[in-house]
């Protein structure tokens, strides 16, 4: 297994997307290649502030507890830790339509993490966890009408969300 102290950086449910450059975990080995076989409704099997890199590519949208990964993402990730997230767009026909989703989300579903959420959103004692770096709406062409418009679209929402620590009212990253 890759050395953590080599490997400060985890791509959680990396599935075909194996990278070198990371730890990859994933629930399958059998059909992927993983370093860690790991249901990520657990929690990540690393000490605090250990990471410095989340990559977590089209995973959100099938986990049941998102809420706990998140803080335990915050928990791991350093103080200016990378949380790089890619999800599909609600709205898009084959994000909805795919059984396994159990979740969807907007652009404005990650400001909920940051300290620029909508007034009186913090439902889940998670704002501050993270400032959001930059975010996209992404299209893509697909082999399939979305959006029940003619075309050939799939719509995705990428981000890149920085993990703070440092903030003296922040008690956020210790609680799951």
């Amino acid at each position: 297994m890759k050395d953590i102290k080599k490997f400060p950086r985890i791509n959680l449910g990396s599935g075909f997307d194996y990278d070198h450059n990371f730890i990859n975990i994933d629930i399958d080995d059998k059909q992927f290649k993983v370093d860690l076989k790991l249901d990520l409704e657990s929690a990540l099997p690393y000490e605090d502030n250990s990471i410095e890199i989340v990559k977590a590519c089209h995973i959100l949208e099938h986990i049941q507890n998102y809420i706990p990964l998140m803080k335990e993402i915050h928990r791991v990730l350093k103080h200016d830790g990378v949380l790089y997230i890619r999800v599909p767009e609600f709205g898009c026909a084959a994000a909805v339509a795919d059984p396994t989703h159990v979740r969807y989300f907007v652009p404005e579903s990650f400001y909920l993490w940051t300290d620029n959420r909508p007034a009186g959103s913090d439902t889940g004692n998670i704002s501050n966890l993270f400032s959001l770096e930059w975010i996209e709406s992404l299209r893509h062409n697909s082999g399939m009408p979305d959006r029940g418009t003619p075309g050939r679209w799939f719509t995705e929402i990428e981000c890149e969300l920085i993990a703070i620590k440092d903030r003296a009212n922040n008690e956020n990253s210790i609680s799951t």
